[in-house]
């Protein structure tokens, strides 16, 4: 996120290393739920 904030790395780069991780990997699962929790926010 700081990466993303200081414009060091871009999103599609964040995205696809985290979809080379395992599904379990308890990072990607965070930002996949809070993800989720904005778009339930931004669609009410």
């Amino acid at each position: 996120m700081v990466s993303l904030a200081l414009k060091t790395t871009t999103q599609s780069i964040i995205v696809s290393k985290l979809s080379a991780y395992a599904r379990k990997n308890k990072t990607r699962r965070a930002l996949w739920e809070y993800d989720n929790i904005i778009r339930s926010l931004y669609l009410d």
